[in-house]
């Protein structure tokens, strides 16, 4: 082990970072990766997401073509999407214990809450009112002359058509002969108790209003309003300086909610005929911004806010909510798709920003970026895509990506030694250990080269107690080292040489530019051939069939 090491201290530092895939730079997005994967308890299922490298990454696909290696990829994705999902409740379950997925179970709560805001300004708006009232006495008394002016406009219409017209306005014509019938003159405390009777009276909190049609509830609360401005003139007439400071302020109250609030949203809301619109009224616009959903939020209670929020944090990982089945159904690029259509004010409004629920979800999402960088190197061009697969059995594959002449790249790449069969790679990439040791072990070899035999000395330490796992470990020893050492004429070379392929259409480019002697041992080596073959002869088998 340490013969085959004797030459490491003498190859430059910058080559051993890009051989190892992870350069200083990479250290420590890797670090955070792993750190913030580790706080939220989801498993990463790869170096190269762990790293976001780009070669790492494009050799891990490659390596899940093989079956010896793709099944080892399809666990790990699939327990990383477990515990993706797995987080998200967990954030979730900060904002709300309970929660939905589906729109319309978000708009039914949505409109339940909106029902409860209706209510509470109705309670807000009669306390402030009830306070400017206190300031007047029982025994005031007043002319009811907006009464009296709402019965002619009611009758100009009535009297149009009585026989349509009574069914609904009727019975409010009755009531309103019935208060005026002691000559139009009524005293405060019987006014404002007799206007308290009428508003229960229509409305579902004072469940009253059993029996009564929207129509005829609607001329009741005309009489309601009339009332209320009646008993405004006798307090204003009454009461003195206070009193119309108490009305001013209530006054100005009632008009900023009814801007802002009651108009815009709470009657909106309350008059869809649907959950679903409901749900669909609170995130319109949200793309470009927050308005409408921080009205919609603001008006909503506590508890109904919070289920909003739960809700809409669970949905961003499926296209479909409404029939997800969690973590079957759940989709990385959905989530990132669904997370980015979001202005970033309306994400601030629904997820709290710099609340350490939102910093969860902020790491949730870069680990999903480094996840989907790696998908981009899953369907490359097939030219040169056989030579790229086997430049994939290099120990991670730089040496022979970053060797562009002659005898060194033919030397470090088609050494017997120096190739990692799919099975091994496959389990180191995908191996938790692993990345944490290669996320902080690379850096450190390429500033100190003479410290490589105690890293990777360390390497199969940490594997000491698993028989697959060390003898994996040590073909990767076994295939790094040689190809370390075997390039130490390339510190010699230009900067520029060394520079690193960043998408898969550079490091295929890369891979015509081998000389076909090269290629060929690459091919032989990597027992591609045969593996074509087998594909040829189950084909043929199949078509015969």
């Amino acid at each position: 082990f340490q013969k085959l090491l004797d030459g490491a201290g003498t190859v430059s530092k910058g080559l051993i970072q890009k051989v190892l895939g992870v350069t200083g730079e990479r250290k420590e997005l890797a670090k955070k990766s792993i750190q913030d994967a580790k706080e939220l308890g989801v498993k990463i299922p790869t170096a190269g997401v762990a790293t976001n490298a780009p070669i790492i990454q494009f050799i891990e696909k490659r390596l899940e073509q093989f079956p010896t290696g793709a099944g080892k990829f399809r666990d790990t994705f699939d327990e990383f999407k477990r515990t993706i999902v797995s987080a998200t409740d967990e954030i979730s379950q900060k904002y709300s214990k309970e929660s939905g997925v589906e729109g319309g179970e978000i708009g039914s709560e949505i409109r339940k809450g909106i029902n409860k805001a209706k209510f509470k300004f109705l309670a807000d708006q009669t306390r402030l009112y009830d306070e400017a009232f206190d300031l007047v006495g029982d025994q005031a008394k007043g002319e009811l002359k907006n009464l009296k002016k709402l019965k002619t406009e009611l009758l100009q219409k009535y009297n149009q058509n009585p026989k349509a017209f009574n069914e609904y306005m009727g019975g409010s014509l009755k009531k309103i002969d019935d208060i005026l019938s002691q000559e139009g003159v009524m005293d405060l405390k019987a006014l404002r108790e007799l206007r308290t009777a009428i508003r229960l009276s229509t409305d579902g909190m004072g469940m009253g209003s059993v029996g009564i049609t929207k129509p005829q509830s609607r001329y009741m609360t005309k009489i309601y309003d009339a009332l209320t401005e009646d008993i405004k003139g006798i307090v204003l007439a009454s009461g003195g300086e206070k009193a119309a400071k108490a009305m001013a302020k209530a006054d100005a109250y009632t008009a900023n909610r009814m801007q802002f609030d009651v108009v815009p949203v709470i009657n909106k809301i309350l008059d869809m005929d649907t959950d679903l619109k409901a749900y669909n009224f609170l995130v319109q616009g949200s793309k470009e911004s927050s308005d409408q959903l921080k009205r919609v939020l603001r008006n909503l209670p506590e508890n109904e806010r919070n289920f909003v929020k739960a809700s809409m944090l669970n949905r961003l990982g499926y296209q479909k909510p409404g029939g997800a089945k969690l973590e079957s159904d759940f989709s990385v690029n959905s989530f990132l798709t669904n997370f980015s259509k979001l202005s970033n004010s309306a994400k601030d409004a629904l997820f709290d920003k710099d609340t350490k629920a939102r910093q969860s979800l902020d790491k949730i999402v870069d680990l999903l970026e480094n996840f989907k960088s790696t998908q981009s190197y899953a369907n490359v061009s097939k030219t040169g895509d056989m030579i790229a697969t086997g430049l994939a059995f290099v120990p991670l594959g730089y040496g022979g990506f970053m060797m562009q002449s002659g005898d060194v790249i033919s030397g470090g790449l088609t050494m017997a030694s120096g190739l990692i069969p799919p099975h091994f790679a496959s389990k180191l990439v995908t191996n938790e250990d692993f990345i944490n040791w290669i996320a902080d072990a690379a850096p450190k070899m390429g500033r100190n080269p003479a410290d490589i035999p105690f890293h990777l000395g360390r390497l199969m330490e940490i594997f000491s107690g698993d028989e697959s796992m060390s003898a994996a470990a040590l073909s990767y020893v076994q295939a790094l080292a040689p190809s370390i050492v075997g390039e130490a004429e390339a510190s010699d070379m230009e900067s520029g040489v060394l520079q690193e392929p960043q998408n898969p259409s550079e490091i295929v480019e890369f891979a015509r530019t081998i000389d076909d002697n090269t290629k060929q041992k690459i091919i032989d080596a990597s027992g591609i051939n045969k593996l074509q073959e087998d594909m040829n002869i189950q084909n043929r088998l199949l078509n015969e069939m």
